[in-house]
């Protein structure tokens, strides 16, 4: 490992090959060595990332009848900035982070 690290989110994928694969192409701007699996992104971005690879490959659970996706680990809440009343959509995550506003960029 270049560094220590946490696990801060993960998604539950069908096709954990193809997902890292299609995440690694997404993010390979930011990547910190060529030929390492380190990035160097805000989380917002590599939560994005791995969102998309769970709605690409999902798993797919249930019968043929009620087939579904496996809901992913962590919820998504709307919270209203007090600043502009802005309702803004943010991830639960394994650790505290400050969230932001997407209109008026005010701490929620």
């Amino acid at each position: 490992m270049p560094e220590p690290f946490q696990v801060v989110y993960f998604v539950h994928v069908s096709d954990r090959d193809a997902a890292e694969r299609a995440v690694h192409d997404w993010l390979s701007e930011r990547r910190v060595r060529w030929n390492k699996e380190f990035f160097e992104v805000p989380l917002a971005l590599a939560v994005e990332a791995l969102d998309a690879a769970a709605h690409y490959f999902p798993v797919l659970i249930g019968s043929k009848r009620k087939l579904m996706a496996l809901p992913q680990a962590f919820d998504t809440t709307e919270v209203r900035c007090s600043g502009c009343g802005t309702r803004n959509q943010v991830k639960h995550l394994g650790v505290a982070v400050k969230v932001r506003c997407r209109s008026c960029g005010g701490v929620l």
